[in-house]
């Protein structure tokens, strides 16, 4: 069995690395952190980030953008001239706003996959619910079973 070595990098360096590569017009693969964007992308799952130059933004696609805060890799929900407004698909309430000379990459993904992603996103106040109905009664009455 190979023993495969990774080291773990911090954020500002790997991702200085990753602009580097997309910028040469590479794909990068990267590991999605975090739950932001399930159940669409999960955590510790392997992603190919291909590079924007001869490709348009859509509404829906997965993207990889610098905001004030860091970099993101979410959905993108509303677009204009300027501005992008990025959702994560596990998100409730946060959204992010990147200028669109700020995103640098796309994940691939089918016309199919897009739509799924919109209408999980435009489901929003029913997730909301459902899941105010999960934390206050279905969770606790769990809990008190085991």
């Amino acid at each position: 069995m190979e023993n495969k070595a990774f080291v773990v990098l911090p954020n500002a360096l790997f991702f200085t690395e990753v602009k580097r590569h997309l910028q040469e017009r590479k794909s990068v693969g990267i590991t999605v952190k975090g739950n932001s964007m399930y159940p669409f992308l999960k955590n510790g799952q392997q992603v190919i980030l291909r590079p924007l130059h001869d490709m348009r933004i859509k509404t829906g696609d997965i993207v990889l953008a610098e905001i004030e805060s860091g970099y993101v890799l979410h959905r993108v929900v509303k677009k204009n001239e300027r501005f992008v407004t990025l959702a994560g698909d596990g998100n409730l309430y946060q959204k992010e706003r990147a200028d669109r000379d700020k995103v640098m990459a796309a994940v691939p993904t089918s016309p199919l996959r897009r739509i799924a992603g919109l209408t999980w996103y435009v489901l929003r106040p029913l997730r909301r619910i459902a899941y105010k109905i999960y934390a206050s009664w279905i969770k606790p009455i769990k809990k008190s079973k085991t």
